[in-house]
């Protein structure tokens, strides 16, 4: 068959348009660094692209929300950091008040630090931060104990997702501390505490020195939880950056491109083009080399 003018002139056409195309995709994949901008470009890829695109702005929501968890788990253990303190004060003034060499009056001074310890640990259950009560279970929007120290809160222990799928404990209710179901009443003992030693009754002094110990058990107690819950929420929260960094990985492999194969890709069709433009320039063909 005789290759006409029109023929080759089409044919030069055709390649220099494809040369052209292809130059400019390079161009675009060079300079964004993407092989799938849009769906049309790759639906699979692009679909891939998109899904772990999600996965990875949930899981960056998780980390905001552990980031939360761990700043709560701070100051709950602060809290039981400083109850602790409280108790162990109380008990050493209990010990020294049950000594048979002190006076009523003496005993009265210590009352009153007592009480002062008991409005401190009161106070310490009913602590605040931004506005909500930290150790008051799943209500945040009232103190677990009033006034008067008897518990009112709500006992349900606030949860987050750290990861997908984990979900760890941030807080230790107050009433599983200071007034558990079985346990000593902590406010209440201190209470106790400074009645018998206002009415210098030494007896009932001694029963305090235990009531108070078992007090700073529970309140050790409370501090482990919340050494373990720290735990697990920094071991959640280093699965859920792996997971992050995995659906990242996955993501650019789908819609990403490698930077190498990409400034290759352009080098090569730009030369193609180049040649196809002065292939087209030597062609007897009017118009089609100044359109190059």
């Amino acid at each position: 068959m005789r290759v006409t003018d029109s023929m080759l002139s089409e044919l030069t056409r055709t390649g220099l348009a494809a040369a052209r195309e292809r130059a400019s995709e390079a161009q675009r994949v060079a300079s964004s660094g993407l092989r799938v901008e849009k769906p049309s470009d790759d639906p699979t890829a692009a679909a891939v692209g998109r899904r772990k695109q999600n996965e990875i702005e949930r899981i960056d929501a998780l980390l905001k929300t552990a980031d939360v968890g761990a700043f709560a788990l701070t100051v709950v253990d602060d809290t039981f950091a400083h109850m602790s303190e409280l108790s162990a004060r109380a008990k050493e003034l209990a010990v020294q008040a049950a000594n048979d060499t002190l006076s009523a009056a003496d005993r009265a001074g210590i009352a009153t630090e007592i009480s002062s310890l008991r409005e401190a640990m009161l106070a310490a259950a009913n602590t605040r931060v931004d506005g909500k009560y930290v150790l008051g279970g799943l209500r945040e929007d009232a103190p677990p104990f009033d006034a008067a120290g008897t518990f009112t809160g709500d006992r349900s222990v606030r949860e987050v997702e750290v990861a997908p799928g984990v979900r760890v404990a941030t807080s230790v209710p107050a009433g599983e501390v200071l007034a558990p179901a079985s346990g000593v009443d902590v406010l209440a003992a201190l209470g106790r505490l400074e009645t018998s030693l206002r009415a210098n009754d030494v007896v009932g002094i001694r029963t305090g020195i235990d009531e108070i110990g078992s007090a700073e058990e529970q309140i050790l107690s409370a501090r482990s939880q919340v050494g373990a819950s720290t735990q697990r929420l920094d071991q959640a929260r280093a699965l859920a950056v792996r997971l992050r960094d995995g659906a990242d990985e996955s993501r650019a492999g789908a819609v990403e491109a490698d930077a190498f194969d990409a400034l290759s890709e352009l080098a090569r069709a730009q030369s193609v083009l180049e040649q196809a433009v002065a292939i087209a320039a030597k062609l007897p063909i009017a118009g089609l080399a100044q359109r190059g």
